[in-house]
Formats: C-alpha cells, structure tokens, sequence
C-alpha cells in the first residue's frame, strides 16, 4: 500500500472569539437568526460550513420554515 505526500493541510480549529457566545447568551434569538443577523457571523459560518459540510451548507442557506425541521436539523449535525 502507497501513501501520497500533498502539499496542503486543513486544521479545524474553533476561529470565532468568545464574545460573540456572550452576545448569543444575551440574546433572546434563536441561534439562526443571531448568525444571520450579523453579516461578518454569517459570511463566516457560510464558508467554514462550505469547506466542511456541502449539505449542512444548503440547509443552512435553505432555512426550514417550520420549527420541526429545525430541530430534526440540529440533531442531525
């Protein structure tokens, strides 16, 4: 068995500093309309859910009109 050095690597590290938990805590929001709200939140969970999760991005970008499938998201990931 062959293994293939790349010249590229990715590292999934938490990116987003501590006070925007303490906003969303503060908040009386629901989680999706926080980061949406916030065009530098959004535009950068759109991206890390772009690299990560093609599929998680199009439910993110495709909101669920009823509270139910929200949930059944939220579970799923």
């Amino acid at each position: 068995m062959d293994y293939n050095i790349w010249d590229y690597f990715m590292i999934r590290t938490p990116a987003l500093p501590f006070y925007y938990l303490e906003e969303y805590r503060n908040s009386n929001k629901d989680i999706y309309s926080f980061i949406s709200e916030n065009e530098t939140l959004d535009n950068f969970l759109k991206n890390a859910l772009l690299v990560s999760s093609k599929s998680l991005y199009y439910s993110y970008i495709n909101k669920p009109k009823e509270e139910k499938n929200i949930e059944i998201y939220v579970k799923a990931y």
